[in-house]
């Protein structure tokens, strides 16, 4: 299988009906170019099938052949068919690693993982909440790695209950905001936000409050956003009643974002926001902060 027929898949099995998101809309014009003599040979995307692709592979007087990664097919492509220059942005090799391992082994394991990665969220679409549950509980898969690659991919389903499984098994209580709170905006609404965020923990609160004050999203639904995060939370904001940041904090207090999140008068959202600071003070969120 390749990532271009899972995601052929997935649009199909989707269809309209529902919102989702998935990359891969704007495909390369070209699947594979090989050399024959000094003549050059191009599939191109408007050309492209399976029987064709798979033509071209098995002709063996190809020099160089290669396969654009999204249409690698493990089952009849060679790792000779993938060019290293058109992988390196899937992941960055850490340099302590470099020196032990075959570079082009290394990104064309990055691109079966990926083929992986996506047959399980094409399965979940495929069989019973039962039977996926038990499959996520048995298959060994990198947490970390699955879950940098949903948010870098800007990957969201339906919120079926094959989907919160899988969600619930590769993100943590540290990586799990990332995805809900990009930077460019929520997929989720806050009530799907609240469900989903309530099989974590929230630890950090800041880390929280600061992603939500980041996002390309109107005050209103910010509000809901920190609204979600406070009933969730489960311990003290603060230690004390006056706290200090300054401009260069990493993660500043979470009333300072409070602060700066504030209504003006055309917005109409006091009620709302006076919501949030009774919550925050009853989480023990400090009446001060000062900066300096």
């Amino acid at each position: 299988m390749s990532i271009y027929i899972y995601t052929s898949k997935i649009r199909e099995l989707l269809g309209d009906r529902v919102r989702y998101k998935l990359p891969g809309d704007q495909l390369n014009s070209i699947v594979a170019t090989g050399i024959k003599g000094k003549k050059p040979h191009i599939l191109k995307f408007e050309k492209y099938s399976e029987e064709n692709l798979i033509a071209l592979v098995k002709k063996h007087d190809y020099k160089h052949l290669y396969v654009d990664y999204r249409f690698w097919n493990y089952k009849y492509c060679s790792p000779d068919n993938l060019q290293i220059e058109n992988l390196k942005y899937m992941i960055e090799m850490p340099r302590s690693i470099e020196p032990y391992i075959q570079t082009h082994k290394f990104y064309m394991g990055m691109v079966v993982i990926t083929i992986m990665y996506y047959s399980i969220l094409y399965h979940s679409l495929m069989v019973s909440d039962k039977l996926f549950k038990n499959y996520m509980s048995l298959i060994n898969i990198d947490k970390n790695d699955f879950s940098r690659f949903l948010i870098q991919s800007s990957i969201y389903f339906p919120l079926t209950k094959n989907y919160l499984t899988l969600i619930k098994r590769v993100f943590t209580d540290q990586t799990i905001g990332e995805y809900l709170f990009p930077e460019d905006g929520a997929f989720y609404t806050s009530d799907q936000t609240r469900v989903i965020l309530s099989l974590f923990t929230i630890r950090d609160i800041r880390d929280y409050v600061k992603l939500i004050y980041l996002m390309d999203e109107n005050l209103e639904n910010k509000y809901y956003f920190l609204e979600i995060v406070f009933d969730l939370f489960d311990g003290s904001i603060d230690e004390y009643k006056k706290v200090y940041a300054t401009e260069n904090m990493e993660f500043k207090p979470v009333g300072y974002y409070l602060e700066q999140l504030s209504p003006t008068r055309e917005e109409d959202l006091d009620n709302l926001y006076q919501l949030l600071i009774e919550k925050y003070a009853s989480l023990d969120g400090a009446e001060t902060v000062e900066l300096f």
